[in-house]
């Protein structure tokens, strides 16, 4: 009940022209209410989310009928979610998945669409907006903190772990937002509180992402090199970090350092899998995406477009696999395995092109400009972190990413507007 307030107040706000503070409310409906146990619920209301982004794929395509064919990012967009689509419908047609299941594949990785939420923005709603979640998430973070004093508001993981990985959202996204867009003496004490749930949650792979977003944009698209050193000597040194801080956090079972988790990823043999030994680490990502991979590759009438929109959950889904035991399709540890062997080659290609123009996009920008600094470094990270996390699937980066594009598309039109006029 609460989630459909949230929406209900969403579409309010959104139709009254109050867009900045309307995103407030589609935020806080896209994190479930931020992961309040209060608003948890039994139902699946993803497709209200997928009902906004579909929303804005028709909008953009009625506004710019000339443009549909051009390259661009938004067109990017709007051809993965037009693929997913099409790959339900034929999931579905060719009898591999029922109606049902294939429209909830659909609904989950079509929220893609999202992106295009903020097309309609000037510069400053997006200011604004960004702004809004700031504060939200300052407070979100009060929050999340607090259960370490034995108060706690949020639904916590169902497996059972030493860590709080229950964090908000955005916290490494509000982190980089911290460093470039508040002033010096405020930035010193958000920048830590934010960062620091990397400690919290045990996320390695973050700390390790955030740190190299960094050096890659300031090495590569700034040519610094004081910074390209300082970077490699702070990669190194957080293996250290994590050992002053907890042992444990070197890998779920202590055992590992992180230097021995790499060096084990490069083990492709997943057929000796053997559970807990590497179970979370980096060497069970890797083994997991190339058992997929592996799949595919011995399945050739499935390289192209995958195993169809088959569901996880549905009693249509046939897959077994020795990593996991069973015929898992989707998975929060790493974001390619699932458009991978659900989508195969074309889908993956597709992913590709929309990672390759929105960073072409910023890389054309001016590099000293702090949206451009916080877009690139930002998508960098998520990059980064796609071996650990779902990065590129969850609604909230993809709305952060939209609006950080859109405020810059925003600026650099106005200022080609002013030269022209001048």
């Amino acid at each position: 009940m609460i989630l459909l307030l949230l929406y209900f107040v969403f579409c309010l706000l959104w139709f009254k022209g109050k867009k900045a503070l309307s995103l407030v409310f589609f935020y806080a409906s896209i994190t479930n209410c931020f992961n309040f146990k209060i608003a948890a619920t039994n139902y699946d209301l993803t497709y209200l989310s997928f009902a906004v982004g579909t929303f804005s794929v028709i909008s953009y395509l009625r506004n710019r009928k000339n443009d549909v064919f051009v390259f661009s990012v938004e067109n990017s967009v709007v051809l993965l979610y037009l693929f997913m689509g099409l790959h339900a419908y034929f999931t579905m047609l060719l009898g591999i998945e029922s109606p049902k299941y294939s429209f909830v594949v659909f609904r989950v990785w079509g929220i893609i669409s999202v992106f295009l939420l903020c097309q309609t923005f000037n510069a400053s709603e997006i200011d604004k907006s960004l702004k809004y979640l700031f504060v939200v998430n300052v407070v979100w973070l009060v929050l999340y903190y607090l259960q370490f004093a034995g108060v706690n508001l949020f639904v916590e993981e169902s497996f059972r772990t030493a860590f709080k990985r229950n964090t908000p959202h955005l916290t490494m996204f509000f982190a980089i937002y911290a460093i470039f867009m508040l002033k010096n003496k405020t930035k010193c004490f958000f920048i830590p509180a934010f960062l620091y749930t990397t400690f919290t949650a045990g996320a390695r792979g973050s700390l390790v992402g955030f740190i190299g977003a960094f050096v890659v944009f300031y090495a590569a698209i700034k040519k610094s090199k004081k910074i390209l050193v300082i970077g490699v000597i702070a990669l190194i040194c957080q293996n250290y970090i994590m050992i002053f801080f907890q042992k444990s956090m070197l890998s779920r079972n202590g055992n590992l350092s992180f230097s021995d988790e790499i060096l084990n990823g490069f083990n492709l043999d997943y057929r000796n899998f053997h559970g807990m030994l590497v179970d979370g680490t980096f060497a069970y990502r890797t083994l997991y995406l190339y058992e997929r991979f592996d799949y595919l590759l011995n399945h050739p009438k499935n390289i192209l477009f995958g195993i169809g929109s088959i569901y996880e959950t549905s009693p249509n889904n046939y897959m077994h696999f020795y990593i996991q035991h069973s015929g898992r399709i989707e998975t929060d540890d790493l974001f390619w395995a699932t458009p991978l062997l659900r989508y195969g080659l074309v889908g993956i290609g597709l992913y590709a092109i929309f990672f390759t123009s929105y960073f072409a996009f910023f890389v054309r920008q001016n590099p000293n400009e702090k949206w451009v600094k916080m877009g690139s470094i930002f998508f960098l990270m998520l990059l980064f972190t796609s071996m650990q996390t779902w990065s590129f699937a969850a609604p909230a980066n993809i709305l952060v990413m939209g609006m950080c594009y859109y405020r810059v598309k925003n600026s650099f039109e106005n200022e080609l507007e002013n030269f022209n006029h001048a």
